[in-house]
């Protein structure tokens, strides 16, 4: 109760930034990494994990092996983050540094990018100043996936999103929608 207390007090004061009022759901979050390899992941990122919806269900399905960092813009997420996964590195940075952030991690190419970012509420340019960002860093044939909330597919800058994602990738797979989630949800899995 307490992580969904802090998100709505993050989306109430902080709403360009936390696209929510409710954090993901575990429905939604399977959707989101149910099609990623996991036995061949090396290396993974998660942009804009917030209180960690998707980070608990990476941890669970991740090898040992697999490096895992998360970049978290909102310094009261990434205290809640750091007390909830002690053992992961959490980096209160801008997402749009992923490469510096690889290179202290002497990462050189990251395998797949798990992002709860909120997409929609980014201007055009920080959303291809991100997506150029990752091309740095993920590899030919790496996978990153995202969602997008059901009740904004119809607006323009969501349109405009799903096109720049045919830019940036080969493959873009829609899902169905995940209707046990407030609100419900598409993921997008992408592949490089």
């Amino acid at each position: 109760m307490y992580q969904q207390v802090k998100f709505l007090w993050q989306f109430i004061t902080k709403p360009r930034s936390t696209g929510a009022i409710l954090p993901s759901s575990r429905f939604l979050a399977r959707k989101m990494i149910s099609w990623l390899p996991f036995s061949e992941l090396n290396a993974v990122a998660e942009f804009g994990p917030g209180t960690g919806s998707f980070t608990k269900h990476l941890l669970r399905k991740l090898s040992h092996n697999t490096r895992f960092l998360a970049v978290e813009l909102n310094p009261d997420f990434v205290k809640l983050l750091s007390s909830q996964f002690p053992a992961l590195s959490i980096y209160h940075d801008s997402v749009t540094n992923i490469r510096s952030i690889c290179d202290r991690e002497n990462i050189s190419q990251l395998d797949a990018i798990v992002s709860g970012l909120p997409w929609a509420n980014f201007p055009e340019e920080l959303q291809m100043d991100i997506l150029d960002s990752m091309m740095t860093v993920l590899k030919n044939g790496g996978r990153f996936c995202t969602f997008a909330y059901l009740q904004g597919l119809a607006l323009p800058a969501a349109k405009k999103f799903r096109k720049r994602l045919d830019h940036y990738f080969s493959t873009v797979r829609t899902t169905m929608p995940v209707l046990l989630n407030i609100p419900p949800a598409v993921c997008y899995h992408c592949i490089r």
